[in-house]
């Protein structure tokens, strides 16, 4: 599980720094497709971390 939620989190801030990088070279349009690329890898680390929730445990619990 912590696995699968490190991956979601790396995917979600490597699409993150390429839309920041792709408005910066002014492609808007791609850069704002990125970044609700980057907004779908945030929902499935939350859906990730749901279980945890639900559990009554802390999240940070299984970061460690």
């Amino acid at each position: 599980m912590k696995k699968n939620l490190d991956v979601a989190l790396a995917i979600k801030q490597c699409l993150e720094q390429l839309a920041d990088e792709a408005h910066a070279m002014e492609m808007t349009e791609l850069g704002d497709l990125i970044a609700l690329a980057a907004l779908a890898a945030d929902d499935a680390a939350g859906t990730l971390a749901l279980p945890y929730y639900r559990n009554g445990r802390d999240v940070s619990e299984m970061l460690q």
